[in-house]
């Protein structure tokens, strides 16, 4: 190498240690650099946010007579066998495993640590520290990295079991031992027990309804379900536990009497995580909250147009139908179909949010453009007219309502996710990239057929609907309708 290439590399590589472009291109100085890279603890950043830090390390439980008692789900069974089975089978108990969920974690906009709050709540589920003192790179709108400290008492075991019997029942005392909070009291409990309905029926909203302005431009998991439920007709009448965990008389543990114990099933909207939970829903107290009634239908002339008359209400839901995910909604389809099931003809009607999502990388702010959910017990008429075929020998009006969780064209941008990471949910890659096998989209809450010939209706049941949901699973992307 001559001197002069020699002496030319030395002035390019000083160069760039004392410069880097930023998004925009535009340089900045190591000062700069320094800048963006200061570190603040999450107390200081988020100030009173409670939900961007996590329930500090549980120790285990202190029982009678010596013995110690785990704070694991697993540990909870063995008295409580009955609600522990209720909560493996629910939406909670694989709430890290949720295939959409993970497929936004392996997002490289993701604020990873910040998702896992709600996802595996308890400081003993994670590998690393999140409570009030933890830093954070300060990065204005960039919430993404932590300076991670590893937690020393981390337990995989009890982070497969996502949103644990721990995250609502176990805290800490001043002394920092551990007790269990329960509805009931009694003097039997083998563990320290204080009995306080209040605070479990209200630590729903912990996850269902963070607190605070948006933590950045872009980053939109924000539920109002709590704030729908309280400036609705419910009001100071019902919560949460009242419509999510009903009642039922039962021991509490195997051979001791009977007490009114709330379920823990939380069937939520009827879109389970995975297509095999379809068979226990109604089993689970599964019921739509959408009612539809199809009011009038008018004279029957084929090669014109049917004018269809119907109306469709919030009937049972006290937050807002639908609530949480804003890219849930609900669809309403009318076709004229023959005995195939081919359609000659279709008239939409969709309720829900629509948002701009905004741009991470240049900056652009997410804003919601509409929101035209329903209301608690809100009703609206739909009118509209279908062209008719000139023969309508077996031919049906057939009316359709589906609660939608993902549109086919997010789910084929889901499933094309790259990064999962298999130490949250085992064959993770393989699970995204065939989400259409195993996560549903969407669920049929209403179907209703009309013979154009007869008017003769058939209305569906609510086993019926499942079995019409479980059918998706065998459609290819492109028959979707949703």
């Amino acid at each position: 190498m001559t001197y002069f290439k020699l002496k030319a590399m030395i002035v390019i590589i000083a160069a760039l240690s004392m410069s880097y472009c930023n998004s925009n291109g535009e340089k900045s100085t190591e000062k700069e650099t320094e800048k963006e890279v200061k570190k603040v603890t999450l107390s200081k950043r988020f100030s009173d946010r409670h939900f961007t830090t996590v329930i500090p390390q549980l120790k285990p439980l202190e029982g009678k007579d010596g013995i110690t008692i785990g704070v694991r789900a697993k540990d909870c069974s063995v008295c409580h066998k009955e609600i522990y089975e209720e909560w493996s089978k629910s939406t909670h108990a694989t709430a890290l495993q949720d295939i959409q969920y993970q497929s936004e974690l392996a997002k490289n906009e993701s604020p990873k640590w910040l998702c896992l709050n709600c996802h595996i709540p308890v400081q003993n589920q994670r590998e690393y520290f999140v409570n009030k003192d933890t830093l954070i790179e300060d990065k204005g709108d960039d919430i993404r990295f932590l300076v991670k400290k590893t937690n020393p008492d981390f337990d995989p075991t009890m982070q497969v079991e996502s949103i644990t019997c721990a995250v609502c029942h176990i805290r800490q005392d001043e002394q920092g031992k551990s007790y269990i909070i329960g509805s009931h009291n009694s003097n039997k409990a083998p563990h320290p027990l204080k009995q306080d309905k209040k605070y479990l029926r209200n630590h729903c909203i912990s996850c269902h309804t963070p607190t605070g302005a948006h933590l950045t431009s872009t980053f939109l998991c924000w539920f109002y379900t709590g704030d729908e439920l309280k400036n609705g007709p419910y009001a100071n009448k019902k919560d949460c536990v009242d419509c999510h965990m009903p009642a039922k008389k039962r021991p509490l543990v195997s051979g001791y009497p009977s007490r009114t114990v709330s379920q823990h099933h939380w069937t939520g909207g009827g879109v389970p995580k995975w297509f095999k939970d379809y068979d226990k829903l109604i089993e689970r107290g599964y019921e739509p909250a959408l009612k539809v009634n199809v009011k009038n239908i008018g004279e029957i002339n084929p090669g014109k147009t049917l004018s269809v008359k119907l109306t469709y209400k919030n009937a049972k839901a006290g937050h807002w139908l639908p609530t949480g995910d804003p890219e849930r909604f609900i669809l309403i389809r009318a076709t004229i179909q023959d005995n195939l099931g081919k359609e000659f003809a279709v008239e939409k009607l969709k309720f829900g949010q629509e948002w701009d999502w905004g741009d991470h990388n240049t900056g652009r702010p997410a804003k919601q453009l509409s929101d035209n959910r329903l209301k608690p017990l809100e009703e609206r008429e739909w009118a509209f007219q279908i062209p008719l075929p000139s023969n309508i020998t077996g031919q049906k009006l057939v009316i359709t309502a589906y609660h939608v969780r993902l549109t086919t064209q997010t789910a084929k941008f889901m499933m094309d996710t790259k990064g999962i990471n298999e130490k949250y949910i085992k064959d993770g890659q393989n699970l995204v990239k065939n989400a259409d096998k195993h996560y549903p989209f969407a669920s049929y809450v209403f179907r209703e057929e009309v013979d154009l010939k007869t008017k003769k209706k058939k209305s569906f049941n609510l086993k019926e609907l499942i079995e019409l949901s479980k059918k998706e699973k065998d459609k290819k992307l492109s028959e979707r309708v949703y």
